[in-house]
């Protein structure tokens, strides 16, 4: 948790990080970054120009790489995703949504929905580069390249990485969000703070001293434990 720290909190709060949109492809459009981490399905989002302010847009080259981990440890990557599900109705309706279900995980159907959507396919047979590669040719797609690259690179992840998937358990949605918002909401309060003491005439180096600390540290992470055993028991 302390690296964590290290690594996300200590260079959030000096500015060097940023999150301002809903999501980080966002804040690259705009040119507030030029480089985030996101998720695969992401792909299709990535910029290709960025707009800064009211200038006209301009284009850019996108390099798409594994997720990074931290030196000495088994590389690991978040394995989740959207799905799809039938819900009780009629024979004909439930038959016709099984038939269009069937047809959608095809691999034909839908290593063509990966490509437009970045999405992963669901076949393993269809989880391969020359599979895809065969499909475009066959079906003459125009493939977006940030697409093509976010798939092979998570192919690549797939195959050479550790997949994490989280496990359910009771109260293990409101655990989940917690995780989620605890220290990157802590991170963008703090920042605003050391911009304010900056402004006030304090450097940055000043203006982190209080905070960059053990004993915050321990604050915050002694505060997240104890939301979690609160998510846990209630």
């Amino acid at each position: 948790m302390k690296k964590l720290w290290d690594n996300y909190y200590v260079p959030y709060i000096k500015g060097y990080f940023t999150s301002i949109g809903r999501f980080r492809s966002d804040d690259m459009k705009t040119g507030d970054l030029i480089v985030a981490i996101g998720s695969s399905s992401g792909g299709s989002y990535y910029a290709q120009e960025v707009t800064v302010g009211d200038n006209d847009p301009y284009p850019i080259e996108t390099m798409v790489m594994p997720v990074p981990n931290f030196e000495g440890t088994d590389p690991v990557v978040t394995q989740q995703g959207a799905g799809m599900a039938v819900v009780k109705s009629d024979k004909v309706k439930e038959d016709a949504a099984a038939a269009f279900l069937k047809w959608f995980t095809d691999v034909d159907a839908n290593s063509r929905f990966s490509m437009a959507s970045s999405y992963l396919p669901v076949k393993k047979s269809a989880n391969d580069m020359e599979s895809l590669e065969n499909v475009v040719k066959e079906n003459g797609i125009e493939w977006n390249d940030i697409v093509r690259d976010t798939i092979e690179v998570a192919f690549e992840e797939c195959n050479t990485y550790d997949l994490y998937t989280m496990t359910p358990f009771e109260g293990s949605d409101n655990c989940r969000y917690i995780v989620e918002d605890s220290l990157q909401q802590k991170a963008a309060a703090d920042r605003e703070t050391v911009k304010k003491q900056m402004e006030a005439g304090a450097s940055l180096e000043e203006a982190v001293s209080g905070l960059v600390t053990e004993e915050n540290f321990e604050t915050w992470y002694n505060e997240l434990s104890t939301q979690l055993k609160e998510a846990v028991q209630s």
